[in-house]
């Protein structure tokens, strides 16, 4: 992990399978990780961050409760 002026910290997560490396940042303030998915319109996502690429993953299912 690294330290982001003691806000946050930035790291590596690995989803799916086959596994796709991902940036994430941790907020130390909440459980919460984000990460943006291949469904997301670029005017909502950053074009610069890569993104999760959900059909590309054979064990990837929808959380109905996520928003």
């Amino acid at each position: 992990l690294v330290n982001l002026k003691n806000m946050g910290y930035e790291g590596e997560f690995y989803f799916g399978n086959p596994t796709q490396k991902m940036q994430v940042i941790f907020d130390t303030g909440s459980p919460a990780a984000w990460v943006y998915s291949e469904k997301c319109k670029n005017n909502n996502c950053p074009v610069q961050n890569k993104k999760y690429e959900q059909s590309k993953s054979s064990e990837f299912h929808n959380n109905d409760k996520a928003g």
